[in-house]
């Protein structure tokens, strides 16, 4: 089903079957006010009967929406609001944005293209841009022309006669979700707007500056640079438009195939589904990933976690250098039988490791064993020291356990989480199961009535 236009962020989404029922099922969730979540009118909690009053997605872009127009009021010369959470998060990475006194011309939530979009509805687009057959509507959320100095400040190259496109993105964590530069280098809305900017402005190349704005408890925020060139823009857009053909040849649902690796995308948790459109959250995708599936995103995810750190492997290479080089062996021996305990600091490092005279100690009432460990320390006896020698093959047997073991653990604790969840798929199951059976039950009872009703007509 062709579209009259798509937005650049539409042609993001990774699965086909997400993107029909967002865009052609219009199944996305309404937008929120975060006033009214902040005020409490809305929650994002679970009311009485388990539904919830405003989804964590729907929170998450209303303080987006948020950030976006308290921006935008200071940008265009009026009062922002500095308060509100949304004002907070902006005020985080305010030194990462241009000066509003330091730039000579600003253009504010500026639409793509230049072609009428034919819409009469004042809410939707009224300009696209149209690229290799491929129509585009979308809002460009900052493009600057500053003075030098700015560019100095920021620490950006004036390569474009001083323009600069920017944009805002809010993210709950900085690290998981922000893109790299050579990730927005790629990216079909960063393309189609600066396309956009090079093309209305005259440029050839064009720097450009994403801000991401952390809206958790930390107040962050990270600037990431990078260049687009109108070569590489309209590549980009040229695959993208085939990638736009796919999707509006897509007449029924059963023509959009899925896309399990994109399931859990967004979750802030490997293996686990983050899809608001897969039956998990409450939608109609019935994508299955298997156990297997979600226990390799698991491990592929925490894959750093069964490597030895830096300093582990400096102290085993230690280790084999000392060997290698005919140095005696490490040695580690048990004191002989009645050798007095070792408190901390008496080790001596200039004397061989010998062991120093006790301290002196005030004389205690002896107390009887009561524990085990308590009665063996009383009989066990070492009769002679003994002496372990650790080889080279043994450090990296000891070193590649150690790696198994935590590889293990991961897997284990991944093991775990699909087990509860494949339990509690099962105990939904169960219940349709019994709803199911019950609901035949009253059907049959229906049809021998009715047939009742027959028979006696009948007669």
């Amino acid at each position: 089903m062709a579209r009259d236009y798509h937005s650049p962020s539409s042609l993001g989404y990774k699965c086909d079957r997400a993107w029909y029922y967002a865009y052609v099922g219009h199944m996305r969730e309404p937008d929120v006010d975060y006033r009214d979540i902040e005020s409490g009118k809305i929650k994002a909690v679970k009311d009485p009967k388990g539904q919830l009053q405003c989804s964590y997605k729907q929170r998450g872009a209303s303080l987006g929406t948020g950030l976006h127009n308290t921006l935008e009021a200071y940008y265009s010369g009026g009062q922002p609001d500095w308060i509100w959470k949304p004002g907070q998060v902006a005020q985080s990475g305010l030194h990462l944005l241009p000066r509003a006194e330091c730039c000579t011309a600003i253009e504010i939530e500026a639409e793509i293209g230049y072609e009428p979009s034919g819409e009469t509805d004042p809410r939707k687009p009224t300009k696209v841009m149209r690229a290799y057959g491929t129509r585009y509507a979308g809002r460009r959320d900052l493009t600057v022309q500053m003075q030098p100095s700015e560019f100095d400040r920021l620490g950006i190259a004036n390569i474009a006669n001083g323009w600069l496109l920017l944009d805002y993105k809010s993210t709950a964590d900085i690290v998981q979700y922000a893109k790299t530069a050579a990730d927005l280098t790629d990216d079909i809305a960063a393309c189609a707007y600066a396309l956009d900017v090079m093309v209305k402005h005259g440029l050839s190349i064009l720097p450009c500056r994403w801000v991401y704005f952390e809206s958790k408890e930390i107040r962050r925020a990270l600037a990431v640079d990078f260049t687009i060139t109108l070569q590489r823009a309209r590549e980009v857009l040229e695959r993208y438009s085939l990638k736009a053909k796919h999707l509006d040849s897509l007449n029924v649902i059963q023509e959009a195939a899925q896309n399990l690796d994109a399931c859990c995308d967004y979750s802030g948790r490997p293996g686990v589904i983050g899809c608001s459109y897969h039956q998990e959250k409450g939608g109609p995708c019935n994508a299955r990933r298997t156990t297997g599936d979600r226990l390799s995103a698991l491990e592929g995810s925490n894959k750093k976690m069964a490597v030895m750190s830096e300093e582990m492997k400096a102290q085993f290479a230690a280790a084999r250098s000392q060997l290698s080089s005919g140095a005696a062996p490490m040695i580690v021996s048990l004191p002989a039988a009645g050798t007095p305990p070792m408190t901390r600091g008496e080790i001596l490092p200039d004397n061989g490791g010998a062991v120093a005279a006790p301290k002196p100690r005030a004389p205690r009432a002896p107390k009887a064993p009561t524990t085990i460990a308590e009665k063996m320390q009383d009989t066990a006896v070492v009769e002679a020291p003994v002496v372990a020698v650790v080889s080279a093959e043994n450090l990296d047997a000891i070193a590649s356990l150690s790696a198994d073991l935590a590889q293990a653990r991961v897997l284990l604790e991944g093991s775990n989480n699909a087990l509860a969840e494949a339990e509690a798929e099962l105990a939904t199951a169960a219940q349709k199961c019994d709803e199911a059976r019950l609901a035949n039950e009253v059907a049959t009872t229906a049809v021998s009535a009715i047939l009742a009703d027959i028979r006696t007509a009948a007669s």
